[in-house]
């Protein structure tokens, strides 16, 4: 992904997100805009933000409400 074309990336992201529901999580990895345009349209979408945060070789939850 281009990673200037952040347009782009609102427009696949939002069609990856479709079927998407809060209680779902986002796995941060790749590159920081697109982590951040994918943070942003869920929580936009759900009004909370479930993220799943690797550390120490396991997964941890963080939620925020919004």
């Amino acid at each position: 992904m281009n990673r200037y074309a952040t347009n782009s990336m609102v427009r696949q992201f939002e069609l990856a997100m479709i079927k998407s529901t809060e209680n779902d999580y986002i796995v941060p990895c790749s590159l920081n805009v697109m982590n951040s345009i994918a943070c942003a349209i869920f929580a936009h979408k759900h009004g909370k933000l479930n993220l799943l945060l690797f550390k120490d070789g396991k997964y941890i939850e963080r939620n925020h409400v919004l």
